[in-house]
This record gives C-alpha cells, structure tokens and sequence, in this order.
C-alpha cells in the first residue's frame, strides 16, 4: 500500500461512534458503487475490475450464446437469455456487498451479448442481397439510441440501484417477440429439419403475397448444408483450413482493436475534460450520423474498403488529440472533437465488421464464428479500463498511441479479406475456404442485390 495516499485518503475520513466513513461529493449523484462499496484510496482500483468484470460477462456470452445458437435454435436461445437478463439485472440493483454485484454484473453481461449476438444473426439470416447490410446496421442503432439516451436518464435518475431498474425492466417488453418471429428457416436447414423450415417459409410467401414453388423450391440438394460427415460442426473447425483460419485470425485481430478503442474512447469520456454528462452525450450522438454514413457505404462501396478506411482514419483521429493540451481551450473542445471524430470511425467499423463477418462464417457456424469474434472483441474491452487507468501513469499518451496504431493496422489487415457484397451467405465450411477465391463459382453481379430473399433461405449448390 501507499502510505502518502492512505494519509491524504483519511483527511476524507469521518469518524463516528460506531466506525469510520468517508466523506464523499454528492451533489451530482446521490448514490454511486464508489460510495456504496466505498471504492476509494486502496480500493480504488476496484472501479476498472467493475467494468472489465462486466466486459468478461460479455465475452461468455458472445462464446457461449453463439455456440448455444447454433446448436438449439435462435428463437430459444432468444426467450432463454431474455429471462436470465432480467432475472439477474433486477438482483444487481439490489446487491449488499461488492463482489455480490460483480458477479450479478457479470451474469447480466453475459444474458445481454447473447441475446445480441443471437439476435443480429437472426436478422442477417432473414434477409438477402443489399438489403442484409442495410437491416444489419438498422440493427446496431438500437445500441446507439439506448447510448444517447443513458445520460439523460442518468441526469435525472442519479441513483445506480434505480438507474439499474430503469434500464434493466424495459426488458420485459423482449419476451413478446417469442410469439411473433419464427425459428430461423435457413438454421433449420442446417438441422436438416426441412418440413419446419418450409412451413416457415410457405407463411413468408402467403405475407408477402408471393408464390411459394416459383420462389422457394428447396430441394435435397438445397437442404443439405451439414457437413457431408454428420458431424456437428466446432469452433476447431474454423481453423483447419488455411485461407479460413487466416481469415478469422484477420477478423478477430480486427474485433479486439475496434472494441478495445470504442470503448476506451466511450470509458474515457469523462478524463476528456468538459462536463461528463455533454460528453457522454456527444459520443452517443456521434453515433447516428456514423451509422447513416455506414449503410451508405456498404450498399454502394461494399464492405472491405469502407471497414478498412474507417479503422486508418479513426486511428488518425486518436493520434490528433495529442496535438491539444488539456485546460487551454474551453471545454477543452479540440480534445473533445478529435477524440469524437475517433469515436464516429470506430462505431462504422463496428456496425461493418458485424455485418463483414456474419458474411463470411459459413452457416454451419455463423453465430459461433461472430460469438468467437465477439469473444475477441471482449478481451479488447477488458483490457481499454486497465489501459486507460494504469496507461496513463506511465506516459499521459499511452493509450492514445496504443489506440490510433492499432486501429491503422487493423485498416491495413481489413484489405486481406474477401469482399462479400452481392454474394450469397457461405453454408457449408468448404464453401467459405473457396469464398472469394477463383474456385469460388458464387461471382458478385448486380441481380444478386436485388433479390429477394430466395438465395438466402434456399442454399446454394
């Protein structure tokens, strides 16, 4: 311990009759897990083992809800980890001591990732040509909406517990979704359950007022998507191959860099200078015009370039906050700005890389390849709290060099995939080791983005 801290830490220390208290400033929040857990002096560490106990959560469950996806069904895995979040969130927010909230807090992680790995796999399946891109990136602003929204409510709300509840009991709403959406029909395929699969799909027809023999006609050779031994396909398996195993080598590099700076960048918006809640705001606002600019590219540019593009210019981005001193300008706005311009970059390379690798894993293991990548991304976040708190006491810029290099080579990498706009979904392994390759017969052209869906729910010779 430090000695020189512990005194300057009990000059915040008031005593009573029964036990020593600190003193703590709350005129901006009347409750927080600092003075509750009285997270401070030695203790103070404790903060970052919060958030990365939370990003551990997420890591388990981008692994295990993917594996779990693939292996029982969306829709189940859906409803299932839908009532562990509530369950577990409403407990948090109730919690006495501080290891009972790590662990309530890593449940809830681990409840969430599933649900929205599962649920992005789940749309991507469900739609064909550019309109995969367009619904998959629709999907991501869910996440930007309840980012923007989160300091508002934190404003007015300045309680953890009752922040906890108000944003854990909306959930609830989830549940109902198990009534309206049917089982993926292109999973069902890959379980060789074809009768399911073309009851589904016969009920898409008759909605959208459509033939179902001219438009769907799934023959054997269409449903056979397993692999040719019967064997249920493993994460192994993604790396038994040459040009696949680099490819998701490539992919996971890219998720753990994305991740590792988002949140960085979205952690370290109070350490910006300027007020916490504006800041917080800002890059959650960010995100929006970030995302718009992101559907535009990859209907029309594809998905290679603009993740490649986005990664070298958010890491430029990171770099330019050093040129600014902090305390010089009011607010300290050219900090602020570059750091968001960073923020704006990352968060359209997050949406692309969903969208990017969701494409390129075959069907066999989709949710398990983008759980897995997820995973990746996970130990990124883990790691931007610890780098962003112990960084900065070696050299003020660490994190910041560390951030924008990482990003740019990360840029560089994304070139070395293959594009995949206008092309069909991968099904079986030996699919995605040819896929972009000349033995690939699956060439991209203009009517492939038109399509309306047969090419997706009906697989490919």
């Amino acid at each position: 311990r430090n000695t020189t801290a512990l005194i300057s830490c009990r000059t915040w220390m008031r005593e009573d009759d029964s036990e020593q208290t600190y003193e703590y400033d709350l005129s901006r929040f009347s409750d927080t897990i600092i003075n509750t857990f009285d997270l401070v002096c030695e203790d103070k560490e404790m903060v970052a083992h919060a958030q990365s106990t939370y990003m551990v959560g997420i890591l388990f469950g981008a692994l295990l809800g993917g594996v779990f996806s693939d292996w029982f069904g969306r829709r189940t895995i859906l409803l299932t980890f839908t009532v562990f979040l509530l369950m577990f969130g409403v407990s948090a927010s109730f919690a006495q001591t501080f290891a009972v909230f790590l662990l309530l807090r890593f449940l809830v992680a681990f409840s969430m990732m599933g649900i929205f790995t599962t649920g992005f796999v789940y749309i991507i399946e469900q739609m064909g040509g550019k309109w995969r891109a367009f619904y998959g990136v629709c999907y991501g602003t869910f996440f930007s909406i309840g980012f923007s929204t989160l300091p508002a409510i934190a404003y007015f709300v300045n309680s953890w517990r009752k922040l906890e509840l108000c944003i854990i009991l909306p959930c609830v709403l989830f549940g109902s979704f198990y009534f309206l959406i049917p089982e993926s029909p292109r999973w069902l395929l890959s379980q060789k359950r074809e009768k399911e699969a073309r009851e589904i799909v016969k009920k898409i027809c008759r909605r959208n007022k459509r033939d179902y023999k001219d438009s769907f006609p799934l023959t054997d050779q269409n449903v056979n998507i397993s692999e040719s031994s019967g064997k249920k396909a493993t994460v192994l398996d993604l790396f038994r191959t040459p040009r696949l195993r680099w490819r998701t080598l490539n992919l996971y590099y890219n998720w753990f860099v994305i991740s590792m700076i988002y949140y960085g960048l979205s952690l370290n918006s109070g350490n910006l200078g300027g007020d916490l809640f504006v800041n917080t705001l800002i890059a959650g606002s960010v995100e929006f015009p970030a995302l718009i600019m992101c559907v535009c590219l990859v209907m029309r540019s594809g998905r290679r370039l603009p993740l490649s593009l986005s990664l070298i210019l958010g890491g430029l981005a990171c770099f330019g906050t050093m040129l600014f001193e902090k305390g010089v300008y009011t607010l300290d706005w050219p900090i602020v700005m570059s750091a968001m311009i960073g923020k704006f970059f990352i968060t359209s390379s997050f949406s692309i890389v969903y969208i990017f690798s969701a494409e390129i894993f075959p069907t066999v293991l989709r949710t398990t390849g983008v759980g897995t990548a997820s995973m990746c991304a996970r130990f990124g976040s883990i790691s931007a709290p610890y780098l962003s708190f112990y960084g900065i006491q070696v050299y003020k810029y660490l994190p910041i060099v560390c951030f924008g290099a990482t990003s740019i080579l990360a840029g560089l990498l994304a070139l070395l995939l293959p594009e995949t706009m206008g092309k069909s979904l991968p099904n079986t392994l030996a699919e995605s080791e040819v896929f972009g390759t000349s033995a690939d017969n699956n060439e991209p052209d203009k009517a492939a983005d038109e399509d309306d869906s047969r090419k997706e729910i009906a697989s490919k010779n």
